[in-house]
């Protein structure tokens, strides 16, 4: 009902860009991009997906015309260090640069150069963080798309399973979903839920993740949530811990 009222919207107010991104940092509900940026062409619209929870995890032909930009981050769901990130973008696409300086090449000439992707590289390079991501792209090209989604998916029932195995905490379950999962805890604040955990060795985020929004549709602003994240990695040691400090959680409410 929300997604095709918003479609309706494109139609009657045409705006000149949409934006969407592919899966909420929050909740981890993925969104059927290839469906709203097929509509939102209809009106001629720029199209930008942010996949920086989704890259390397979600395979998606961005070789579609109903894609001008997808934007990424190197140490999410693609496995690299942090400090790197970029986007992809039609060849007939020209936009200015965001950051100006030096390249190394074309010295003399006072702006940045004509050519990608220099015209968008200022400055010395994050090589570190390159060789990094480099490496974890060999990973999951190794690996395959497929089967890292299938683990991560696996695990995100196995941890929904566990959550809700608790009558003092309340799961948000989207109809689907990455392996990043929201939830409260009857009687307690995000935060300190959050301490309680980290104290105990498990790493979560609380509060609004940066999106007030998002939390005001789901109904959890402004206290926010407790957000755990899988991937590929988890191991059963990971389930058993958060199992007994669960139980410890409940014990002593």
């Amino acid at each position: 009902m929300i997604l095709q009222k918003s479609l309706n919207s494109l139609k009657i107010k045409k705006p000149f860009c949409v934006i969407v991104s592919h899966a909420s940092n929050v909740c981890g509900a993925v969104a059927p991009i290839e469906y709203i940026f097929s509509e939102a062409k209809q009106s001629d619209a720029v199209t930008i997906v942010d996949m920086c929870q989704t890259a390397g995890l979600i395979d998606t032909d961005l070789s579609s015309d109903i894609f001008d930009f997808a934007v990424f981050e190197g140490h999410k769901t693609l496995y690299g260090p942090m400090g790197i990130g970029g986007f992809i973008c039609k060849q007939s696409v020209s936009v200015p640069p965001l950051i100006y300086g030096g390249t190394g090449v074309e010295s003399a000439n006072q702006d940045m150069p004509d050519e990608v992707p220099v015209k968008y590289e200022a400055g010395s390079h994050n090589i570190s963080a390159a060789a990094g991501l480099n490496a974890a792209l060999k990973w999951i090209m190794k690996t395959g798309i497929e089967k890292i989604y299938s683990e991560e998916q696996t695990k995100k029932e196995r941890l929904v399973s566990v959550l809700k195995s608790y009558s003092n905490i309340n799961v948000i379950e989207p109809e689907e979903s990455i392996g990043v999962v929201s939830c409260t805890f009857d009687g307690y604040s995000s935060d300190n839920i959050g301490q309680v955990l980290s104290d105990h060795d498990i790493a979560v985020r609380t509060g609004l993740h940066c999106s007030p929004y998002a939390h005001k549709f789901l109904g959890t602003f402004p206290a926010g949530t407790v957000r755990f994240s899988l991937n590929y990695f988890n191991e059963d040691a990971d389930f058993e811990k958060l199992n007994e400090v669960l139980e410890y959680i409940e014990e002593n409410s």
